[in-house]
């Protein structure tokens, strides 16, 4: 709170009289970040043609995301290691936010001719866990290349 107060300048009791406590605090800043997130990720969509390009296009714009943030990790799950379960509206968020990240790649797996085997569930949870698993793997490496390398593995598989 006082890194907050000291950065933005303001008083303590202004911060609290917009925000109730931390939790209040904290749930703005995943509302901020999800609506950025989905802005950003949408625009990036919107100039790939096709469902499975813009698959194609989820790695992409997570390699641009953790080049231009310094390899920092998802500020999710880096939230999600900090708050005690107890929290449960803040966890709740945060689930929330990354239900739909699946529900995007859900719908363009339904969208793409699926020649892989799989079912369309199956399929977008690989997808998802290979998109997750990579950036874990990135911050932890600081190497986008494990992303690119998750891509290049999809790409032959779908």
């Amino acid at each position: 709170i006082n890194q907050i107060i000291d950065e933005a300048g303001i008083a303590k009791a202004s911060l609290y009289s917009h925000y109730r406590s931390k939790t209040d605090i904290l749930l703005a800043y995943l509302d901020e970040w999800a609506e950025g997130f989905v802005k950003n990720l949408e625009t990036h969509l919107a100039g790939i043609k096709g469902a499975k390009n813009k698959i194609f296009g989820l790695f992409e714009f997570q390699i641009d995301l953790y080049k231009n943030s310094d390899y920092v990790g998802c500020p999710l799950l880096k939230i999600k290691a900090e708050v005690p379960r107890s929290e449960t509206a803040v966890w709740e968020r945060i689930e929330s936010n990354k239900k739909h990240q699946r529900k995007i790649i859900k719908k363009l797996v339904q969208e793409m001719d699926n020649k892989s085997g799989l079912s369309d569930q199956a399929l977008a949870n690989m997808i998802f866990y290979l998109l997750e698993g990579s950036s874990v793997t990135a911050t932890v490496t600081s190497n986008a290349d494990e992303i690119r390398n998750a891509l290049d593995a999809l790409k032959k598989l779908i």
